[in-house]
């Protein structure tokens, strides 16, 4: 119950971000699954999704800092939505601005609208 939850929020927000002009690129399968990944994942895409802004790294700091609901964490799958930037590290290859979410069981809406006003922040 928890995951189809989570992922029915993951699909929701990814819509929500692919639709957003300060969005970049969302990556999450459930937004154009293929045939391998319908097939491989019959039950729903997962909590897990990642996105990146324009901007620059500070910017994308800023919009996970500026959440009230979504938490900054490592550590993913709970039953709270939490988020990253994945290149807070030297090593880290991915873009500066990806950010790295994973979707809880909390209302879609206050997660959407969390976001909108985190993306909304300076």
């Amino acid at each position: 119950m928890r995951i189809e939850r989570a992922s029915s929020n993951a699909l929701a927000i990814a819509a929500f971000l692919a639709a957003h002009p300060r969005v970049t690129a969302v990556h999450y399968p459930g937004l154009s699954p293929s045939a391998v990944a319908a097939r491989q994942m019959p039950r729903g895409f997962g909590p897990l999704l990642s996105f990146e802004i324009a901007g620059s790294a500070a910017d994308a700091d800023a919009v996970v800092a500026a959440a009230r609901l979504i938490v900054p964490a490592t550590s993913f799958g709970g039953v709270e939505s939490c988020w990253e930037r994945r290149a807070r590290w030297a090593a880290e290859t991915a873009p500066p601005t990806l950010i790295r979410m994973s979707c809880g069981v909390e209302p879609a809406e206050d997660l959407l609208a969390d976001l909108g006003a985190a993306l909304a922040a300076d």
